[in-house]
């Protein structure tokens, strides 16, 4: 897990070539559509917006070929996160949703504030939309960096 400053995503083209692609095209605005593709990468990416939840009621995810990185536009939102080696799955993988749901306590949570972003990797299973003290809706791209074939 990463945690920084939207302005320094670029520092971490290393990680993934579209990195400074995705940086420029959050400065200039990115679409509207709720499911977006950035041209000429290997990027996708949703535009949500959500009301929080109870923290018994959001489900654990995680991925296996992206990297997922969440950037909160508006409101405050807890994540919680845990390594997949301390976590029991509780669906089948699927490989064309690169989507598999787990049980299981947390590690640790993070508050994730405007101006900010996390990239998670594919061992950190998450789960997102939990209420911290009011109920601000969420509004919040999450962009999917696909790492593995």
């Amino acid at each position: 897990m990463i945690i920084d400053k939207i302005e320094n995503l670029n520092r971490y083209k290393n990680l993934h070539e579209g990195f400074v692609k995705a940086a420029i095209a959050i400065s200039s605005g990115l679409p509207t559509e709720k499911k977006f593709e950035i041209d000429g990468t290997n990027i996708w990416g949703l535009n949500l917006a959500y009301s929080l939840r109870a923290e018994s009621e959001p489900l654990w995810e995680a991925h296996r070929k992206h990297l997922d990185v969440h950037i909160v536009l508006e409101g405050e939102e807890r994540i919680d996160i845990e390594d997949i080696s301390a976590m029991e799955t509780t669906t089948e993988y699927s490989d064309q949703d690169d989507y598999q749901l787990f049980k299981g306590e947390k590690l640790r949570t993070i508050i994730l504030k405007p101006g900010y972003f996390m990239i998670l990797f594919p061992n950190e299973v998450h789960r997102v939309g939990i209420k911290i003290e009011n109920e601000i809706p969420i509004k919040k791209l999450v962009l999917k960096f696909k790492i593995l074939e």
